[in-house]
């Protein structure tokens, strides 16, 4: 029984993960703490969410005012090299910059 609360707790939070977005205003720090906390909590759950996944749902679904940012940081950079405090730094520093 227990195994399978927690199989249908992990699915619950994969439909979560996968229908993540940014919400109006949000910053690249508030979006980078609510996604690592869902992968935080399917990791305990026995689901290996690598950094890499949560990189490119992170580049995937930016606001449109970032969207050339994230398309040069897949471009440019390594993903599987990146973690999830270099991308929301990068995204940090353009905004900061407007």
């Amino acid at each position: 029984g227990v195994r399978r609360v927690r199989e249908a707790s992990a699915q619950q939070l994969r439909r979560q993960f996968g229908a993540m977005a940014w919400k109006d205003g949000e910053s690249a720090e508030d979006f980078a703490i609510r996604i690592t906390g869902l992968t935080n909590n399917l990791r305990v759950l026995g689901d290996d969410m690598k950094d890499v996944e949560i990189v490119r749902k992170m580049l995937q679904v930016v606001p449109e005012h970032l969207a050339q940012v994230a398309i040069s940081i897949e471009t440019l950079l390594d993903l599987n090299d990146l973690s999830v405090e270099e991308v929301t730094g990068r995204l940090r520093t353009v905004k900061q910059r407007c």
